[in-house]
Protein backbone atom coordinates (compact mmCIF):
# COMPACT_ATOMS: atom_id res chain seq x y z
CA UNK A 1 0.00 0.00 0.00
CA UNK A 2 3.13 2.16 -0.09
CA UNK A 3 4.63 1.62 -2.98
CA UNK A 4 4.61 4.08 -5.65
CA UNK A 5 5.71 2.03 -8.72
CA UNK A 6 1.45 1.33 -9.03
CA UNK A 7 0.47 2.92 -11.45
CA UNK A 8 -2.41 5.77 -11.20
CA UNK A 9 -4.62 4.66 -14.37
CA UNK A 10 -5.40 1.24 -14.41
CA UNK A 11 -7.91 1.59 -18.30
CA UNK A 12 -4.17 0.31 -20.08
CA UNK A 13 -3.63 -3.44 -20.70
CA UNK A 14 -0.17 -2.69 -20.01
CA UNK A 15 -0.66 -0.86 -16.38
CA UNK A 16 -2.99 -3.50 -15.02
CA UNK A 17 -0.27 -5.77 -16.33
CA UNK A 18 2.29 -3.72 -14.29
CA UNK A 19 -0.64 -3.79 -11.43
CA UNK A 20 -0.22 -7.34 -11.15
CA UNK A 21 3.08 -8.04 -10.84
CA UNK A 22 3.50 -5.41 -8.53
CA UNK A 23 1.09 -6.68 -6.60
CA UNK A 24 2.31 -10.13 -6.52
CA UNK A 25 6.18 -8.82 -5.20
CA UNK A 26 4.14 -7.58 -2.41
CA UNK A 27 2.21 -10.52 -1.50
CA UNK A 28 5.94 -12.77 -1.99
CA UNK A 29 7.97 -9.57 0.22
CA UNK A 30 5.27 -9.84 3.31
CA UNK A 31 4.86 -13.57 3.02
CA UNK A 32 8.92 -14.02 3.59
CA UNK A 33 8.85 -11.27 5.84
CA UNK A 34 6.10 -12.84 8.09
CA UNK A 35 7.68 -16.23 7.46
CA UNK A 36 10.61 -15.17 8.88
CA UNK A 37 9.31 -12.93 12.31
CA UNK A 38 7.18 -16.09 12.91
CA UNK A 39 9.94 -18.03 12.31
CA UNK A 40 12.36 -16.00 15.20
CA UNK A 41 9.54 -15.89 17.29
CA UNK A 42 8.90 -19.45 17.38
CA UNK A 43 12.82 -20.36 17.88
CA UNK A 44 13.31 -17.82 20.25
CA UNK A 45 10.14 -18.71 22.65
CA UNK A 46 9.66 -15.06 22.35
CA UNK A 47 12.87 -13.30 23.10
CA UNK A 48 11.77 -9.21 22.95
CA UNK A 49 15.75 -8.54 22.01
CA UNK A 50 15.55 -11.19 19.03
CA UNK A 51 12.38 -10.41 17.60
CA UNK A 52 13.51 -6.50 17.65
CA UNK A 53 16.39 -6.85 15.59
CA UNK A 54 14.84 -9.48 13.38
CA UNK A 55 12.57 -7.14 12.57
CA UNK A 56 14.81 -4.25 12.22
CA UNK A 57 16.41 -5.88 9.39
CA UNK A 58 12.80 -7.22 7.59
CA UNK A 59 12.04 -3.23 7.70
CA UNK A 60 15.20 -2.24 5.68
CA UNK A 61 14.29 -5.14 3.45
CA UNK A 62 10.53 -5.48 2.87
CA UNK A 63 10.61 -1.51 3.23
CA UNK A 64 11.40 -0.27 0.06
CA UNK A 65 8.69 -2.66 -1.66
CA UNK A 66 5.81 -2.83 0.65
CA UNK A 67 6.04 -0.68 3.41
CA UNK A 68 7.23 -4.08 5.69
CA UNK A 69 3.93 -4.24 7.78
CA UNK A 70 4.00 -8.07 8.37
CA UNK A 71 0.97 -7.75 10.80
CA UNK A 72 -2.57 -7.72 9.95
CA UNK A 73 -3.62 -4.53 12.50
CA UNK A 74 -0.20 -2.69 10.58
CA UNK A 75 -2.00 -3.09 7.48
CA UNK A 76 -5.72 -2.24 8.84
CA UNK A 77 -4.07 0.90 10.55
CA UNK A 78 -2.26 1.88 7.20
CA UNK A 79 -5.54 1.39 5.14
CA UNK A 80 -8.03 3.44 7.35
CA UNK A 81 -5.09 6.13 7.40
CA UNK A 82 -5.00 6.63 4.14
CA UNK A 83 -8.15 5.20 2.13
CA UNK A 84 -9.99 8.59 2.63
CA UNK A 85 -7.70 10.38 0.90
CA UNK A 86 -6.54 7.98 -1.49
CA UNK A 87 -7.24 8.78 -4.99
CA UNK A 88 -8.66 4.76 -6.26
CA UNK A 89 -9.93 3.77 -2.67
CA UNK A 90 -10.41 -0.35 -4.71
CA UNK A 91 -6.44 -0.44 -5.32
CA UNK A 92 -5.58 0.02 -2.18
CA UNK A 93 -8.71 -2.24 -0.57
CA UNK A 94 -6.84 -4.48 -2.47
CA UNK A 95 -3.21 -4.23 -1.50
CA UNK A 96 -4.58 -4.56 2.26
CA UNK A 97 -6.40 -7.78 1.13
CA UNK A 98 -3.36 -9.06 -0.38
CA UNK A 99 -1.02 -8.24 2.68
CA UNK A 100 -3.00 -9.38 4.90
CA UNK A 101 -3.38 -12.97 3.14
CA UNK A 102 -0.11 -13.25 2.40
CA UNK A 103 1.06 -12.43 6.05
CA UNK A 104 -1.34 -15.21 7.23
CA UNK A 105 0.01 -17.60 4.86
CA UNK A 106 3.96 -16.65 5.56
CA UNK A 107 2.97 -17.00 9.54
CA UNK A 108 1.40 -20.64 9.14
CA UNK A 109 3.89 -21.91 6.87
CA UNK A 110 6.63 -20.40 9.33
CA UNK A 111 4.99 -22.06 12.30
CA UNK A 112 4.78 -25.42 10.61
CA UNK A 113 8.64 -24.83 8.80
CA UNK A 114 10.10 -24.09 12.71
CA UNK A 115 7.96 -26.42 14.45
CA UNK A 116 9.19 -29.72 12.53
CA UNK A 117 13.05 -28.65 12.32
CA UNK A 118 12.75 -27.24 15.97
CA UNK A 119 11.08 -30.36 17.40
CA UNK A 120 13.69 -32.94 16.07
CA UNK A 121 17.07 -30.60 16.58
CA UNK A 122 18.04 -32.97 19.03
CA UNK A 123 16.78 -36.38 17.49
CA UNK A 124 13.63 -36.75 19.18
CA UNK A 125 10.57 -34.55 20.14
CA UNK A 126 10.42 -32.49 22.74
CA UNK A 127 8.33 -29.05 22.08
CA UNK A 128 5.36 -28.93 23.60
CA UNK A 129 2.79 -25.98 24.87
CA UNK A 130 5.32 -24.89 27.46
CA UNK A 131 7.46 -23.73 24.54
CA UNK A 132 5.52 -21.57 23.31
CA UNK A 133 4.21 -18.68 25.95
CA UNK A 134 1.62 -17.05 23.56
CA UNK A 135 -0.31 -20.02 24.43
CA UNK A 136 -0.18 -19.68 27.88
CA UNK A 137 -1.31 -16.53 29.56
CA UNK A 138 -0.96 -16.02 33.07
CA UNK A 139 -3.91 -13.07 33.38
CA UNK A 140 -6.20 -14.12 36.17
CA UNK A 141 -9.26 -13.78 32.96
CA UNK A 142 -9.24 -13.86 29.39
CA UNK A 143 -10.38 -9.78 29.33
CA UNK A 144 -7.40 -9.16 31.25
CA UNK A 145 -5.52 -10.67 28.25
CA UNK A 146 -7.15 -8.90 25.60
CA UNK A 147 -6.59 -5.95 27.21
CA UNK A 148 -3.05 -6.07 27.18
CA UNK A 149 -2.65 -7.28 23.66
CA UNK A 150 -5.12 -4.66 22.76
CA UNK A 151 -3.11 -1.80 24.10
CA UNK A 152 0.16 -3.20 23.10
CA UNK A 153 -0.92 -3.67 19.47
CA UNK A 154 -2.40 0.22 19.63
CA UNK A 155 1.07 1.07 20.56
CA UNK A 156 2.75 -1.19 18.23
CA UNK A 157 0.42 0.61 15.29
CA UNK A 158 0.86 3.84 16.61
CA UNK A 159 4.42 3.66 16.31
CA UNK A 160 4.52 2.67 12.54
CA UNK A 161 1.59 5.29 11.48
CA UNK A 162 4.08 7.89 13.15
CA UNK A 163 6.90 6.58 11.19
CA UNK A 164 4.72 5.48 7.38
CA UNK A 165 2.86 8.80 8.06
CA UNK A 166 4.13 11.83 5.10
CA UNK A 167 3.01 14.25 7.59
CA UNK A 168 4.13 12.61 11.02
CA UNK A 169 7.36 11.34 9.62
CA UNK A 170 8.66 14.59 9.03
CA UNK A 171 9.11 14.41 12.58
CA UNK A 172 10.14 10.89 13.58
CA UNK A 173 12.28 9.69 10.91
CA UNK A 174 13.84 12.55 9.63
CA UNK A 175 17.00 14.25 10.64
CA UNK A 176 16.80 18.45 9.09
CA UNK A 177 14.90 17.86 6.59
CA UNK A 178 16.49 14.41 5.08
CA UNK A 179 14.55 11.25 5.61
CA UNK A 180 16.51 8.27 7.71
CA UNK A 181 15.81 4.67 6.66
CA UNK A 182 17.04 3.36 9.60
CA UNK A 183 15.65 5.88 12.25
CA UNK A 184 12.33 4.65 11.24
CA UNK A 185 13.30 1.06 11.11
CA UNK A 186 14.52 1.63 14.66
CA UNK A 187 11.60 3.01 16.38
CA UNK A 188 9.43 0.47 15.05
CA UNK A 189 11.41 -2.35 16.70
CA UNK A 190 12.28 -0.64 19.58
CA UNK A 191 8.74 -0.12 19.99
CA UNK A 192 8.02 -4.23 19.36
CA UNK A 193 10.42 -5.50 21.47
CA UNK A 194 9.24 -2.97 24.40
CA UNK A 195 6.22 -4.24 24.17
CA UNK A 196 6.88 -7.71 24.05
CA UNK A 197 8.75 -6.73 27.24
CA UNK A 198 5.44 -5.31 28.86
CA UNK A 199 3.11 -8.27 27.99
CA UNK A 200 5.04 -11.19 27.39
CA UNK A 201 5.28 -11.95 31.13
CA UNK A 202 1.34 -11.97 30.93
CA UNK A 203 0.32 -12.85 27.76
CA UNK A 204 3.14 -13.67 26.30
CA UNK A 205 3.15 -10.70 23.49
CA UNK A 206 1.84 -11.87 20.34
CA UNK A 207 0.68 -8.44 18.92
CA UNK A 208 0.01 -10.09 15.41
CA UNK A 209 -2.96 -11.47 14.46
CA UNK A 210 -1.08 -13.49 12.16
CA UNK A 211 0.96 -14.81 14.95
CA UNK A 212 -2.04 -15.82 17.02
CA UNK A 213 -3.80 -17.55 13.91
CA UNK A 214 -0.71 -19.20 13.24
CA UNK A 215 0.01 -20.55 17.28
CA UNK A 216 -3.81 -21.02 17.53
CA UNK A 217 -3.88 -23.72 14.28
CA UNK A 218 -0.32 -25.08 16.25
CA UNK A 219 -1.89 -25.51 19.59
CA UNK A 220 -4.89 -27.02 17.97
CA UNK A 221 -3.50 -29.22 15.29
CA UNK A 222 0.23 -29.99 16.39
CA UNK A 223 0.71 -29.62 20.51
Amino acid sequence: MENSRLPANFDAPEARSNYFCTSFTVFIYEFIGTFTLVGVINATKGNAPAIGLTLFFLLLLCGPITGAHLNPAVTLGVWLNKVRSEANPGSITFQMVNMMAAQVCGALLGMFVFLQVLDRLNGEEVINRDDFPHLKPTTQGAGQAEFVEMFCTFIFVAANLLVKDSVAGKYSARIGTEPVAFLGCAIIACTLSGMIMFAGPHTGASINPAVSIAQTVMAKTFL
